[in-house]
């Protein structure tokens, strides 16, 4: 392919992706795994989009086509982001991650520790159980619900770090907490 029909084919591209910008920087905020990487996932975009602009087909679904490649992206940095997290963090996020996105039909030995999961998560606070619920079931960033709630991002990864630490507790020792969120023994 000639020097000359690689760069119309590569200025086409950049053009498309300009035209879907604000598609592709909507799913990368809610893909992203902190608001400070939305413009990163954007431009690994671009850059992926652009450096393979011979392969796509550009009569098919444009914005499906860039949503896949944002939701790869957004899976690396999600990736870089756990590894950055304390060891013991990333030791309870990923267990509790594993955990609830487990498939109903698993073997039924695992249905005593998902029943168990469950009824931790019930022993929390409501305002902590939907942190749970919209950040692990729903997938939301939690950049995204401390932007939603008018609260510092810092106070939601907090509180986030806390709840996984109280359900570990919880799943590993048999810990009740009381309403305020507090644990305390049985």
């Amino acid at each position: 392919m000639s020097s000359n029909n690689e760069n119309t084919i590569r200025d086409r591209a950049v053009r498309i992706f300009l035209q879907n910008y604000g598609h592709v920087r909507s799913i990368a905020f809610i893909a992203s795994p902190q608001r400070t990487l939305v413009d990163d996932i954007v431009n690994d975009t671009f850059v992926r989009f652009v450096e393979r602009a011979e392969q796509w087909d550009y009569s098919g679904n444009i914005p499906a086509l860039l949503s896949g490649i944002v939701k790869n992206v957004a899976k690396e940095h999600w990736r870089r982001y756990v590894q950055t997290l304390p060891e013991s963090v990333r030791q309870v996020y990923e267990w509790i991650r594993n955990n609830l996105a487990r498939n109903e039909d698993e073997n039924s030995d695992k249905e005593d520790e998902r029943m168990r999961l469950r009824n931790c998560i019930e022993k929390l606070s409501p305002e902590h159980r939907d942190i749970v619920r919209r950040h692990y079931y729903e997938g939301m960033p939690l950049s995204e619900l401390a932007l939603e709630n008018g609260r510092n991002i810092k106070t939601v990864q907090k509180t986030a770090s806390r709840i996984r630490i109280m359900l570990y507790k919880c799943m590993t020792a048999n810990e009740v907490f009381g309403t305020d969120g507090r644990d305390r023994h049985e």
